[in-house]
C-alpha cells in the first residue's frame, strides 16, 4: 500500500514534515496516529492506494533524445 498526499498549500507542515504539492509515500512511513492526523487535516488530501511507491529515476538520467 502507498499513501498519496496532495497539499493545498505546498510547504505546509504537519506531522513533523513539510508537504509538497503532491507526494507518494510507502505505507509504513506514518504511524496510525500520524495517518489519522494527516487525514483530519483540511489542508491535505490523503488517499491510501494499493501498490508500491514508484522507483525514482537515477539522477542525471533523462529519456531518449529526440532527433
Amino acid at each position: 500500500m502507498v499513501i498519496k498526499i496532495a497539499c493545498k498549500k505546498p510547504g505546509f507542515r504537519r506531522c513533523g514534515m513539510e508537504h509538497p504539492a503532491e507526494a507518494t509515500y510507502p505505507g509504513g512511513k506514518f504511524t496510525p496516529a500520524q495517518l489519522r492526523e494527516l487525514k483530519a487535516e483540511p489542508m491535505l488530501v490523503v488517499v491510501e492506494v494499493e501498490g508500491d511507491v514508484p522507483a525514482e529515476k537515477p539522477a542525471g538520467k533523462k529519456g531518449p533524445k529526440a532527433e
